[in-house]
């Protein structure tokens, strides 16, 4: 489809697991002159689409979360075109929105009361997903993939670990929130050169046990969050923890 970029986010850094490595990624708003849609763009495109800039587009797919959008594949095509495309005004209007509401980061200081942590595998011969039940038992260097009934050394598999965390402030439960893989590890590196902390791994390497233990006994944090998302962007130990 030809389409006018309308709309462009701010370029944002999300975790693939299937990939084990960050990617960039930007939410933009397409417009021809018969409907406007959201589209999700990776890497690369972040920075060659431009707003008000016409384009042909590709390979790219219909997703469903939250609402119908565009989602690029990785043979996506974006060529520039530079075919006058004519909107009418009620486009242009639905075009706003579908504008990503602007999201603010609030500063929280608080204390963590509870942790639902998550820690996953992907199966090194059909790429499923393994679930980690336990991983603090005698046996913790192995899983089991359920689908191809395979069992690995973990050491060799790609990991991603979440969580979620019920936090307080100022001694009022303010509710749960979620928390990325980039998030737990940055917090886990900083304890890392902290006095009195012995953390040598990232999260992916750390046991369930070590991680939640680790996090409950933190006297004080410092949370960037959104209470709209309920994600965490940030949280950093502080001095007195």
């Amino acid at each position: 489809m030809k389409a006018k970029v309308m709309f462009k986010g701010e370029s944002e850094t999300v975790f693939s697991t299937a990939q084990n490595k960050n990617l960039k990624i930007s939410d933009i708003v397409i417009a021809d002159h018969t409907v406007a849609i959201p589209l999700t763009v990776w890497e690369e495109a972040v920075a060659t689409i431009e707003t008000d800039h016409s384009y042909l587009f590709s390979k790219v797919r219909v997703s469903f979360f939250k609402r119908k959008h565009l989602n690029a594949t990785k043979t996506r095509v974006f060529v520039p075109c530079k075919d006058k495309i004519q909107l009418t005004q009620e486009t242009i209007n639905y075009v706003e929105h579908l504008k990503p509401n602007n999201k603010n980061h609030e500063l929280v200081v608080g204390k963590i009361l509870s942790i639902d942590f998550q820690k996953s595998y992907i199966c090194l011969n059909c790429k499923s997903k393994i679930n980690d039940i336990e991983d603090t038992d005698e046996d913790s260097q192995f899983t089991e993939c359920n689908t191809g009934r395979q069992i690995m050394l973990r050491e060799n598999l790609n990991a991603s670990t979440t969580a979620n965390l019920t936090i307080s402030q100022e001694g009022k439960n303010i509710g749960r929130f979620f928390c990325s893989r980039n998030v737990l590890n940055s917090l886990l590196e900083s304890l890392s050169t902290t006095e009195n902390y012995n953390i040598e791994q990232s999260a992916t390497k750390l046991s369930r046990k070590m991680i939640t233990q680790t996090l409950l006994l933190l006297k004080k944090v410092s949370f960037q969050l959104s209470k709209e998302d309920k994600v965490i962007h940030a949280m950093n130990a502080t001095d007195d923890s």
